[in-house]
């Protein structure tokens, strides 16, 4: 981080052009302010928490309130400490023979090294650094921990600062450096010369402090206060004047490491480097501001976006926008390896109903893919019957899932195939479709890639090479992906009561509550989150703000509304996290609270909510089905073992009126039960496949349990099916069938 300034210092105004140089001569003849540091030494700050620099650089205590300042020899300590503190050591850097010189950092738990391009602080950059313990004198496991060739020149010194965090266990720091004339060896003081802020308080870092106040006052057009020191009540380093004019509290020290405009920058530091607090390019070059004062590239000018800072032939703007160092020809943007797939068919020769169809009458086909099997988002259609094979081309690396239907000549179009699926490593799946009269689709041979894929793909390694993050943390070299940001819920509102029958003892939408919420489209760091990454919603809920003990999830991410129901009377409190495809979920919304009353009300027209039990009108059967009365609905369920024929077991309602319906299962309480039994539902839309979790520990069971909103069409084409075909595992478990919810909402 860039230092802050709180000793003693002199502004110079130069006014008119006699007695100049005069002026500063004499002010460099003045005694340091400060005793300062006559040996080498490391600031110690005790009782400091976390993991990163930046929890030292941002702590109150930093950087004048230290706990110690300790004499040492050799910057190699290992186990010396105990846990939960930092240091900070600065020096300069004295060099003997010129030619080019490399660094290297080992630490636990995280550790900076920056080195000026002279003995001022001024013009210091980040060279080596590690966010994640190394291993002592492990110089190799990530590649920020060692430099590029520096060249230094003999005789000159170099002000260098050591920034280190160490939270618990092993505590070690290591800085080496190796030169034309030695082999790697520990920094020592032999090496380096005690540096103190408060001996740099000459006639140059006068001139400098005066230039800033002036340039500030000039840039935020505020009447110039020639005061020594500049005015700031809160003791931050940032003038009270340059406060107000951007925003900030002049009484709140804690605002100068903020970072408003979201650059990775503080306040402070943008205070330092002169660029705009409030925007993370202040030039306009499509390149934020830390990015540029990390790589040394001009920040209030937008011309260096066009530059190729490391000669590799890609602009300074391109490798930005890349991830890749603008500094290093050997760090340039990777091309993405994309996936290509061919799917072919069978003409069809029949109907559903097993009349002929001809040719002729097919029109033809249409063919639906994308990357979750619950939504076929994408399509393309052969405008040849002929046609057979269909291939993909710059596919993003991903599984794919496929399926084809056949339009004939009079316009009606068939139920979608088979669903197969192909990922990066060429494994086709098949995963079943419903079947309703119409022309019969052609059913698709497994995809295959075009072009061998290569063996055994792995994605892209996704550590950043020799990435130089800004203060005050650097980036991890080995990122972690971030935790999503979780859906904020719109304020929850009772929905409507239904009242079917004053007599039924059933549940009804009696004390329920519907939330609403918009997809969330970033991560907590701010990167993007794609649809496709989002694989569920948990939805936590209870009568206690700080204790949400029941649990509801949604498994379509592309839904945004829920209903709860049953809720007990009074207030109810509601929060929601995302959970991504990889297991990582959120650390939950905002609790929001809504007051449910315990009485139904009337509401205006017929209220519309189905439910059909097992055995009832409206159900069907194939396989084989047991009876099972544990946490059953109304007594009675089925189970089925997985593994054998396939089982189906279908819900069909005869639906009056159409409209927007909330689906729900009720699942009863058995061990070994499968968590992914696909439901499938059948709607105006087409076809969706719903994974449930019906295993007694894990899954939802003696409830309603939500399997989204879909939209039915009048009469009894709509259906709900469970079934263990495309099970995975087939062979380990058992399924279960117990009753379906079928809930008009609009």
């Amino acid at each position: 981080m860039l230092f802050k300034l709180i000793s003693l210092y002199l502004i110079i105004m130069l006014v008119g052009c006699a007695g100049n140089k005069e002026i500063i001569k004499e002010i460099d003849s003045l005694p340091p302010t400060a005793a300062g540091e006559r040996e080498l030494s490391s600031h110690f700050w005790s009782g400091v928490s976390g993991k990163s620099v930046k929890s030292l650089t941002r702590n109150a205590r930093f950087p004048d309130n230290s706990t110690s300042i300790d004499i040492i020899n050799v910057l190699d300590f290992i186990n010396e400490r105990g846990d939960k503190y930092g240091q900070r050591i600065t020096s300069l850097l004295n060099v003997e023979t010129t030619g080019d010189y490399r660094f290297w950092v080992s630490a636990d738990e995280s550790a900076e090294l920056w080195l000026s391009a002279d003995e001022t602080p001024y013009n210091k950059r980040l060279i080596a650094y590690t966010n994640k313990p190394t291993g002592y004198q492990v110089w190799d496991r990530y590649n920020t921990q060692q430099s590029a060739l520096i060249s230094l020149q003999a005789g000159e010194r170099y002000f260098l600062e050591v920034l280190h965090k160490e939270n618990t266990a092993a505590d070690y720091l290591t800085v080496s450096w190796e030169g034309p004339d030695f082999a790697l060896k520990p920094l020592s003081n032999l090496d380096l010369v005690p540096f103190s802020f408060a001996d740099k308080v000459s006639g140059e870092t006068a001139y400098r402090e005066g230039y800033q106040v002036g340039y500030s006052s000039g840039t935020y057009l505020v009447t110039y206060d020639d005061t020594y020191p500049a005015p700031d009540a809160d003791g931050d380093g940032l003038p009270d004047f340059y406060e107000e004019a951007v925003g900030l509290d002049p009484n709140d020290i804690t605002d100068a490491y903020t970072d408003t405009d979201g650059d990775l920058l503080t306040a402070s530091e943008e205070y330092m480097a002169r660029t705009d607090p409030t925007n993370g390019d202040t030039d306009g070059d499509g390149m934020s501001d830390s990015f540029e004062l990390v790589y040394g590239l001009n920040a209030l000018n937008m011309n260096d976006a066009l530059g190729d800072l490391d000669g590799d032939g890609i602009s300074n703007l391109d490798e930005y926008l890349a991830g890749t160092a603008p500094d290093d020809s050997g760090s340039a943007p990777v091309e993405p390896i994309l996936m290509s797939a061919m799917l072919n068919w069978d003409i069809p020769t029949l109907r559903d109903d097993g009349s002929p169809l001809l040719f002729s009458d097919i029109q033809m086909y249409n063919i639906y893919y994308g990357t979750s099997l619950a939504s076929l988002s994408s399509t393309v259609n052969t405008e040849d019957a002929s046609q057979i094979s269909y291939t993909f081309t710059g596919l993003e690396p991903n599984t794919y899932y496929f399926a084809i239907s056949t339009v004939t000549t009079d316009g009606k179009e068939g139920e979608k195939s088979t669903i197969l699926s192909i990922g990066e490593d060429g494994v086709v799946i098949t995963y079943p479709a419903p079947t309703d009269p119409a022309p019969t689709d052609p059913a698709p041979i497994d995809p295959a890639p075009i072009d061998p894929a290569p063996t055994d793909p792995e994605p892209i390694d996704p550590e950043p090479i020799d990435p130089e993050p800004i203060d005050p943390e650097p980036i991890d070299p080995a990122p972690i992906d971030p935790a999503p940001i979780d859906p904020t819920p719109i304020d929850p509102a009772p929905t409507d009561p239904v009242i079917t029958d004053p007599e039924i003892t059933d549940p009804a939408l009696i004390n329920s509550v519907k939330l609403s919420w918009d997809i969330p489209t970033t991560r907590s760091d701010g990167s993007s989150l794609n649809l496709t990454e989002i694989d569920r919603y948990k939805i936590y809920y209870g009568t206690n703000a700080v204790d949400l003990s029941s649990v509801a999830e949604v498994i379509d991410a592309t839904k945004t509304q829920y209903v709860i129901l049953d809720l007990p009377s009074g207030i109810n409190y509601f929060s929601i996290s995302t959970v991504t495809t990889d297991g990582m979920e959120g650390s939950g919304s905002e609790v929001l609270s809504v007051d449910v009353a315990g009485e139904p009300t009337a509401v205006e027209g017929e209220a519309v909510d189905i439910i059909i039990d097992t055995g009832e009108v409206g159900t069907s059967q194939s396989g084989t089905w047991h009876n099972f009365t544990n946490e059953s609905y109304n007594g009675s369920s089925l189970w089925a073992q997985v593994g054998g024929s396939e089982e189906h077991y279908r819900f069909t309602p005869t639906i009056e009126q159409a409209g927007i319906y909330d689906i729900y299962v009720w699942n009863s309480c058995y061990s070994n039960r499968a968590t992914n039994v696909p439901h499938i539902i059948k709607h105006q839309g087409g076809v969706d496949i719903v994974e449930v979790d019906q295993d007694c520990d894990t899954g939802s069971h003696g409830e309603w349990n939500s399997l989204g909103s879909y939209s039915l069409v009048a009469g009894d084409s709509n259906y709900l099916e469970i079934t263990d075909a495309g099970l995975v595992s087939a062979s380990t478990t058992y399924i279960g069938a117990d009753a379906a919810r079928f809930v008009l909402t609009q």
